[in-house]
């Protein structure tokens, strides 16, 4: 039987082992790959569109209306509702001058509406989108 000193020493005096020590690397590359090629092209285009306006127009109507009537002074334009009255007079000579107003002009309003259909054109972009094929065109970066 061999005593524990002696085990000791023969411990001592193997060999050493070595452990070999691996490292592992990670080496990422990039490549550009081209799926397609997008071409976009805006064109305008018109269309005709049809709107309902109403439109209002207003026009005048002359009347005469005899008046032959002596004034003291020359009658101020007036109005009475949708009517405009323009005197006129007229200057006589006599032993005194005085004024006779002579007539009045009525201007009358008249307005009148009508519904009426317009074609407005109208502009707007139309965009198309095509997409072609790839060609092989890899690029490493």
């Amino acid at each position: 039987m061999t005593n524990p000193t002696d085990q000791r020493d023969q411990l001592n005096t193997t060999t050493n082992i070595v452990v070999p020590v691996i490292e592992e690397r990670l080496t990422i590359d990039k490549v550009e790959t081209v799926t397609g090629q997008v071409n976009v092209s805006v064109s305008p285009s018109t269309t005709l569109h049809s709107e309902a306006v109403e439109l209002s127009s207003t026009t005048y109507r002359q009347e005469t209306h005899p008046v032959d009537r002596l004034v003291d002074e020359r009658p101020e334009i007036r109005y009475e509702g949708n009517i405009t009255i323009i005197p006129v007079i007229q200057e006589e000579v006599i032993m005194v001058k005085r004024l006779r107003l002579v007539e009045e002009i009525y201007l009358i309003k008249e307005t009148s509406t009508e519904n009426v259909t317009k074609e407005i054109e109208l502009r707007k972009d139309v965009v198309t989108i095509n997409r072609d094929k790839p060609t092989n065109t890899n690029k490493n970066i």
